[in-house]
């Protein structure tokens, strides 16, 4: 089962807000609608809703949860946001132990620069204990990456990623991120 963990789903976290006063919450659910139906002929299950009090213990619930539902591969989705609105570009994080998690945001990263040649790219970042983001990667028991493809605090990137087109360009470049990792 592929896992399409919508960030910032535990109670009372909606994320950043972007210029567009658009939260990542918000923003990313439709996103994991649309690559749902990208990949409908693949195991897929989007994960809107975390339980658990505070960062630490929604991120161990997901990581049981996902471990009971037999997750194959787990991507997080966020956007990044910054003081400065000139902030920009995409990137995509693993654990810093883990090999296939590296594997799998080298194959996102692929696809989203070949959706998005004009953008920045951030690179792949590996994240150790105390990184941004660690306890999902920390949690997950399969290959896990954060997806930041842009930043909402930066106009033109919202611009770009909120119209109808740049967001089925981005679900697209995840799903090709997927199939190309999973080699389908």
């Amino acid at each position: 089962m592929i896992a399409i963990c919508i960030g910032h789903s535990r109670s009372g976290d909606s994320g950043a807000v972007s210029v567009g006063h658009v939260t990542e919450h918000t923003f990313n659910t439709d996103i994991g609608q649309i690559l749902e139906s990208l990949l409908e002929d693949l195991p897929i299950e989007v994960i809107t809703r975390y339980e658990g009090n505070g960062y630490t213990a929604a991120q161990k619930w997901l990581g049981a949860s996902l471990k009971a539902k037999g997750a194959t591969l787990a991507l997080e989705l966020h956007f990044n946001s910054a003081d400065t609105p000139k902030a920009q570009g995409f990137e995509y994080l693993h654990h810093e132990d883990s090999h296939r998690g590296a594997a799998l945001a080298a194959a996102m990263l692929a696809a989203h620069r070949g959706r998005f040649a004009g953008n920045v790219s951030r690179g792949v970042s590996p994240i150790a204990p105390g990184g941004r983001g660690f306890q999902f990667l920390k949690e997950t028991p399969c290959p896990a990456v954060i997806c930041e493809p842009f930043f909402g605090s930066n106009p033109d990137e919202w611009a770009l990623y909120n119209s109808e087109a740049g967001r089925q360009a981005l679900a697209e470049s995840y799903a090709a991120g997927i199939r190309s990792f999973l080699s389908l």
